[in-house]
């Protein structure tokens, strides 16, 4: 009779859930208690602090946006790590009606199903156009073309460049910063040591975690240009180059160049290392140099930053830096948000020349070319060079695609058996290739695999 009634119970609630969208969230009044509207804005925590602002940075540009439009009495940001602003985003874009009125896509989840889930935005640049929008970079622009109809504008763009530990390296007599990929790793097994008070040190810090370690190791790979994806999503997995620094990798946890919780290190941990003078190197864009100084950290003057070096085979193609990883964040309107032109006045605001100056002023990486001619950014903007360098030279890691996290999630996990020494680089690629190439959308070669698979867009 219990379990009689516990099903008549799942089937009401599951009848319940399926008739009204508002227990998902989606069917909230967007209004204030002054019956004014409330925009609802999804997605990372540093896109709240950029539009927001931070002390001795940009403008609250909220406020500012608030302040010329009566109509809206305020604007809310839910955030969440990366996975879970995917996930939510897809879910909830898929619905007549959404919680959030604007969120953001990054730059593996650009794929051509884009338009099952959000507006296209040509009429209303045409219409209410974006401040000189050709002045934002154009390859970033164009990445958010699918179909020739743009769904997105750049918001947030960066690449990873290579900090490194003054006061380490002059600890252990380097006097100067690698030249060379090949310096940078014998850099790193000289700057992993104990100290006398029983201290370890490693030579690279970086967070280790399932999915985002293809984009860790693959800073390293592109130091030789390679990829484990073509931009035509041919499969690279099992390149030499690959290989090669899938087993070094290995080797640095092995020899303590790595904290030894390495495959679980997340992001804060491994900036906390770097910050309390326990890691010599570590990768990140250049806006994140106020993560790791000030009156908890180090001295700026004992952080250096650098674009990424490539190896000395390569150096003659990339003689003043190499295709480093890049990626954006980009805002976008779901098909299901509500006051959809009242968000498009919100994206011109933000993006904007003035907008994009003091969002860049609080932290964020800058997409347009007018902020790098900007005094007032470039006084304040310590690598300068090494930013343009990112954005002339570099490129995704990965382009999108529909079943990018679980692609993602596999060679993540394949790469940390290796780095854990469980299994062979060559086998866990090979083991990587078998399991992701049916979830990539093109036609395979049955001569590479033995096997066709065709799995069209959508």
């Amino acid at each position: 009779m219990k379990r009689m009634e516990l099903k008549a119970l799942v089937l009401i609630f599951m009848v319940l859930v399926t008739t009204f969208p508002l227990f998902a969230g989606g069917n909230k009044d967007q209004k204030t208690a002054a019956g004014k509207i409330e925009l609802v804005v999804f997605g990372h925590m540093v896109h709240q602090t950029a539009m927001e602002g931070v002390d001795g940075g940009g403008k609250n540009l909220v406020q500012e946006f608030i302040a010329l439009h009566p109509e809206v009495g305020s604007v809310r940001f839910i955030t969440a790590g990366v996975s879970e602003i995917r996930d939510k985003l897809f879910r909830e874009a898929s619905l007549p009606r959404t919680e959030f009125n604007l969120s953001f896509v990054y730059t593996p989840w650009i794929s051509p199903a884009m338009p099952e889930f959000f507006v296209p935005l040509d009429d209303y640049l045409a219409k209410s156009p974006i401040e000189d929008y050709n002045d934002i970079f154009g390859n970033l622009r164009d990445e958010l073309a699918v179909g020739g109809k743009s769904y997105g504008v750049p918001m947030r763009a960066s690449g990873q460049g290579l900090y490194y530990n003054k006061k380490i390296l002059a600890e252990r007599g380097i006097t100067n910063p690698p030249a060379t990929v090949e310096e940078l790793i014998e850099d790193i097994r000289k700057c992993s040591f104990t100290r006398s008070n029983g201290e370890d040190v490693y030579g690279y810090v970086k967070q280790g975690i399932r999915e985002e370690l293809p984009f860790v190791v693959g800073d390293f790979i592109r130091a030789k240009d390679g990829d484990f994806l073509t931009a035509k999503y041919e499969p690279r997995f099992s390149d030499p180059r690959v290989i090669e620094y899938l087993d070094l990798f290995r080797e640095l946890l092995a020899i303590k160049a790595l904290p030894p919780n390495f495959i679980a290190l997340e992001d804060a941990g491994a900036i906390e290392l770097f910050k309390r003078n326990r890691g010599a190197f570590t990768t990140a864009g250049p806006g994140h140099l106020v993560r790791f100084t000030g009156a908890d950290g180090l001295s700026a003057d004992d952080v250096g930053f650098m674009n990424f070096p490539v190896s000395a085979q390569t150096k003659s193609a990339f003689p003043v830096a190499g295709p480093t990883v890049t990626f954006q964040w980009a805002f976008v309107i779901p098909k299901g948000a509500q006051n959809k032109d009242l968000v498009w006045e919100f994206i011109r605001f933000m993006t904007g020349k003035e907008g994009v100056l003091n969002m860049s002023l609080s932290g964020n990486e800058p997409f347009r070319d007018s902020t790098f001619q900007d005094s007032r950014y470039t006084s304040r903007a310590p690598y300068l060079t090494q930013q343009l360098n990112i954005f002339k030279y570099g490129r995704p890691l990965f382009r999108g695609f529909d079943n990018f996290p679980e692609a993602r999630d596999i060679l993540g996990g394949e790469i940390q058996q290796v780095i854990a020494g469980q299994k062979s680089a060559q086998q866990a690629m090979a083991d990587a290739e078998k399991r992701i190439i049916p979830l990539l959308p093109y036609l395979v070669s049955a001569h590479k695999i033995g096997y066709f698979v065709c799995r069209p867009y959508g």
